[in-house]
């Protein structure tokens, strides 16, 4: 079965809608784009149209590359004045230190928890943290198609800072027994892992890199890494797993369209409107309706 990402994200959205309907003011989102790269511009496109279906104002500003590092962290700083969560799209020109800009976002602005101080306050779990967009996602997908993850066996392929860590830390939590796979394991060890997990969780931005033969019968797999292959955004996981894997998120289609929508419940949760605890108990309702 085919997990659909955009079917889940649509109860979100109705979600948020309603509150900010019912809010004072809704959340102002700000997003900093620079460089021009056409997968960016796309993906800042579609949080725009979403913030905008649920009555949000969403601000683009795009920062010309011409202009020095410590102009846009300025500009990161102003763009935090005037809206209740930030967003630097990603990646960002070369010239800039990505590590250093993220820090001019103010943790309690930083919707994408990609700030040092964001991460940190995830990480050890303290008052007014937030879980970063793509696990949570992650996890409602899991949520929606009764999948429990407590006690089963997951593969985590990838320990980049958007999927795998914080994915590995938020299944660790819920009670996974989780291993990982990066480029200190081994071919034979990473294969062994893949095929015995119950679960699958990919996100290393290699098209295709998961074959059938990988993975066990019957294993849920969750495609969340992106690449382009033949001017086509493809997935990590080769589409014929899907015959194979009794449940299978792909790319695009399944944890992409979640994850803006995730994005906003953190704007919301900042806002003091919404926690992601209640959004993912209204979507298990969804699931038993």
């Amino acid at each position: 079965m085919i997990m659909d990402g955009k079917k889940v994200a649509g109860f979100v959205e109705d979600i948020l809608k309603k509150t900010a309907q019912k809010s004072k003011h809704a959340p102002r989102l700000g997003i900093l784009i620079s460089g021009g790269d056409p997968a960016s511009i796309q993906y800042v496109n579609k949080k725009k149209e979403f913030g905008e279906r649920i009555g949000c104002t969403v601000r683009v500003v795009e920062f010309g590359i011409s202009r020095s590092e410590s102009e846009l962290m300025e500009e990161i700083a102003r763009l935090s004045d005037i809206s209740d969560g930030v967003i630097v799209q990603l990646p960002l020109p070369k010239k800039y230190n990505s590590e250093k800009v993220q820090t001019a976002i103010p943790q309690s602005k930083d919707v994408d928890v990609l700030s040092p101080s964001a991460r940190d306050s995830f990480v050890e779990q303290l008052s007014g943290s937030i879980t970063p967009p793509v696990p949570l996602a992650i996890l409602a997908l899991l949520i929606y198609y009764g999948v429990d993850v407590k006690g089963r066996q997951i593969a985590v392929v990838g320990r980049g800072k958007l999927v795998g860590e914080p994915t590995i830390i938020v299944m660790e939590r819920e009670g996974a027994n989780v291993e990982f796979i990066d480029k200190e394991t081994e071919g034979a060890s990473a294969t062994e892992i893949i095929r015995k997990a119950d679960i699958v969780i990919t996100g290393i931005g290699v098209p295709h890199f998961i074959k059938s033969d990988m993975v066990g019968e019957g294993a849920v797999v969750i495609d969340a890494g992106t690449s382009e292959a033949s001017g086509k955004i493809v997935g990590d996981v080769d589409p014929a797993v899907s015959q194979k894997a009794s449940l299978f998120a792909p790319v695009p289609g399944g944890v992409g369209p979640l994850t803006v929508a995730m994005l906003f419940v953190n704007l919301f949760t900042l806002a003091g409107l919404v926690d992601s605890t209640g959004v993912l108990l209204e979507i298990k309702k969804k699931a038993n309706i």
